[in-house]
């Protein structure tokens, strides 16, 4: 089997490494199958599309739609920009995750804004009539609980995309452009447990209040995520070669 790519753009170690973990869970991968690339740590090696399957791209602390980026991030988004150019071009496997839906939509120039902000927690998840009958989310119900945090969202659905999913704060959930190339706000590869490192990491950046950590989680406990994770699941297995 050729591998996927997972570009990760968290600083912070924990929660890098338990994000890398969950896809690893999730997507029934060895460390082989899943090469693993933390672009926080440098520029990284040029990636050879025929030999591999598939590039995910996850969440972020940074802020896509930043005008006076940090030297780092404006390094990373050059990078990604690049390989989007590729991707697009090509219609490659891709799936990218919260950041990596911003990153998508000011690349195709389409409005990234605070509008549509949602505080970290669980929320429903629905499905339209088009995203029923995609590809990725088959054998997914129509409505599902997902984990969501964000800043930033798109405000509009990017030029020729199909919009996939919606949420009651949040309209645009999940989006395709072409046929392979995915992206969702909410946070498929999490459950309850990674759901409560990922918190602990970022308890002070803002996505919730930090004295509200517990009462979230307790809500969060509650819900099962095995639709939302299918997700990750499903991208494997539709795109591994």
């Amino acid at each position: 089997m050729k591998p996927f790519v997972i570009l990760q753009t968290r600083p912070e170690d924990i929660a890098s490494e338990g994000e890398y973990k969950s896809f690893l869970e999730l997507g029934k991968l060895s460390s082989q199958e899943l090469i693993r690339i933390r672009m926080d740590q440098g520029k990284f090696w040029k990636i050879d599309f025929s030999k591999i399957s598939g590039i995910i791209l996850p969440g972020s602390p940074f802020n896509a739609s930043n005008k006076n980026r940090p030297t780092q991030q404006k390094r990373i988004e050059d990078e990604i920009f690049y390989l989007l150019k590729r991707i697009i071009k090509d219609d490659f496997p891709f799936l990218s995750i919260c950041y990596g839906m911003g990153i998508l939509g000011v690349y195709t120039d389409t409005k990234v804004t605070k509008k549509y902000a949602e505080n970290l927690s669980v929320v429903n998840i629905e499905l339209t009539d088009i995203g029923q009958k995609d590809k990725l989310l088959k054998g997914i119900r129509h409505t599902f609980p997902s984990p969501t945090g964000h800043k930033l969202a798109l405000e509009e659905i990017p030029e020729s995309a199909k919009l996939l999913a919606t949420g009651e704060k949040c309209p645009i959930q999940m989006i395709r452009l072409k046929n392979n190339i995915y992206s969702t706000q909410f946070h498929p590869e999490l459950n309850y447990q990674s759901l409560a490192v990922r918190m602990k990491v970022y308890k002070d950046h803002g996505y919730f209040l930090p004295q509200e950590m517990n009462k979230i989680l307790a809500a969060a406990k509650q819900h099962k995520y095995s639709d939302t994770n299918k997700i990750i699941q499903n991208f494997i297995n539709l795109y591994q070669k």
